[in-house]
């Protein structure tokens, strides 16, 4: 957070340049993954499959001289994961069967997102990195499946909205580039790459991470001081 703080101080200190200031509005889709690993040793299956993401909200950018700019964004996110895990059976030597039992979880989590970036402008396309902090605003967990129990086969579906040893902030890294269109509209790619482990100390052993890639459009609805920064 000081560094969210410090950008923000940057960015006011900017707009007191009075540099070109733009704010606009942005819808992109694509896709998402949350993904699990164990770091204590267990002999797991993991297949972790894409899953339909978005974000939708509000963004503000200062111009800089020589081609740079700050950007922030206020978004509604939301990220979707499923995964399948298996577990080996093994017979009476402890040598692997070949089967395992089989648990589907899928997670849906919603976000407020605050990215803040630098970004690099040549000609129309716009490159930009920087930090993204995403806060939970609710979600739940479905899981669905079944193991092999003194030759009978045990079923079991849940679904729970308790995300008490899930964090609720998802700290991340933001890439993304954007190509001016057509009167205001532009082309943007982005990627979110998030840091730290979602489990809560209790889940030491294992590691929960998000990742969402998105394609989409955003619009320029205010600028100001555009002769200003066009005459440098």
């Amino acid at each position: 957070m000081k560094y969210s703080v410090a950008l923000l101080i940057l960015l006011h200190a900017c707009s007191a340049m009075q540099a070109q200031q733009s704010i606009g509005i942005k819808l992109n889709g694509g896709l998402s993954n949350i993904v699990e690993r164990n770091d204590n040793g267990q002999a797991l299956k993991h297949i972790f499959y894409l899953q339909p993401s978005y974000h939708a909200g509000l963004y503000y950018s200062i111009h800089l001289p020589h081609r740079f700019n700050f950007g922030s964004e206020v978004l509604f996110i939301k990220i979707n994961g499923k995964q399948y895990t298996g577990i080996p059976y093994t017979d009476n030597n402890n040598n692997p069967t070949g089967e395992y039992s089989s648990d589907t979880v899928w997670r849906h989590f919603s976000y407020v997102g605050l990215p803040l970036y630098i970004g690099y402008s040549y000609k129309k396309l716009n490159v930009n990195l920087g930090v993204q902090a995403n806060v939970r605003l609710g979600g739940h967990v479905r899981d669905k499946g079944s193991a092999l129990s003194n030759g009978d086969t045990i079923r079991w579906e849940n679904k729970s909205k308790n995300l008490n040893g899930i964090d609720k902030v998802d700290m991340g890294l933001k890439a993304g580039f954007i190509v001016d269109i057509h009167k205001g509209f532009a082309l943007e790619a982005t990627y979110f790459y998030g840091l730290n482990n979602l489990y809560r100390e209790a889940f030491t052993n294992w590691k929960l991470k998000s990742r969402q890639c998105t394609v989409g459009l955003r619009y320029t609805c205010y600028m100001r001081n555009k002769k200003t920064a066009l005459k440098k």
